[in-house]
């Protein structure tokens, strides 16, 4: 056999192996990103992919349940708010959920992104919220989270179609601080829903929520390392 012949016989191979393990790759967990902003940013797609819904008073408005732009510290009396894409700057329809009564409590005086949403100022240990998509498939989610005091302890799951796809616990936080909390899935993503430390004491918020349907998949990541892996099998066949 050739050296031409050896080469094209591994290259044959190895993606015959890469094609016999796509099923799993397509249900590879999610990537999370952990005030990582950037990486996110790259890894769903680039910033002229990533779709961003700033939650400015004016697009709260947006939603179904709310009559005029709130005030600061005002209670938006709901625990719901549906923002359906016909109103919004965004492809996908979705809605927010304050899983513990009495709901929204709006502020814009957030430290670095101003504007964002409280979920039950009456009570620091019950602060779960989600968020469910429908409309066009999205494949990766970022968020601000706000916390208002050290925790620990709190997950962040994701769910699509089929259950839950992936979470991640122990999210890092401090006091008064904005962490970038960000997901990148192969399965679109139908639910995201965080999950408080029920004995932490801290208040939690969100702000600006972004999207993406066109996020680099795990499957791709992988030819960089398998081309790059047949290009050094070429090169030391070529010294041979």
């Amino acid at each position: 056999m050739t050296t031409v012949e050896k080469s094209i016989t591994f290259v044959i191979s190895f993606l015959s192996l890469l094609l016999m393990n796509m099923p799993n790759i397509a249900k590879a967990s999610p990537i999370f990103f952990i005030n990582d902003e950037a990486g996110w940013t790259v890894a769903a797609g680039g910033a002229t992919q990533v779709e961003f819904f700033e939650t400015s008073a004016s697009n709260i408005a947006l939603a179904n349940e709310i009559i005029s732009p709130p005030a600061n510290r005002q209670n938006l009396a709901t625990t719901v708010l549906t923002f359906d894409t016909i109103n919004t700057p965004v492809s996908p329809s979705f809605t927010i959920h304050s899983l513990d009564a009495p709901g929204f409590h709006y502020r814009d005086e957030f430290p670095d992104v101003g504007e964002g949403l409280i979920f039950n100022p009456l009570d620091y240990d019950a602060n779960d919220w989600d968020v469910v998509f429908s409309g066009a498939p999205i494949l990766a989610f970022g968020v601000n989270l706000i916390s208002s005091d050290n925790s620990t302890g709190e997950s962040f799951s994701v769910f699509g179609q089929n259950g839950l796809i992936g979470s991640t616990m122990g999210i890092p936080d401090g006091s008064h601080s904005v962490i970038f909390l960000g997901v990148i899935s192969d399965e679109p993503i139908t639910r995201v829903v965080f999950d408080e430390n029920s004995s932490d004491g801290d208040n939690i918020g969100i702000a600006d929520l972004q999207f993406s349907a066109v996020p680099i998949p795990s499957s791709i990541m992988l030819l960089g390392p398998a081309l790059l892996a047949i290009g050094l099998h070429l090169r030391r066949n070529r010294r041979i």
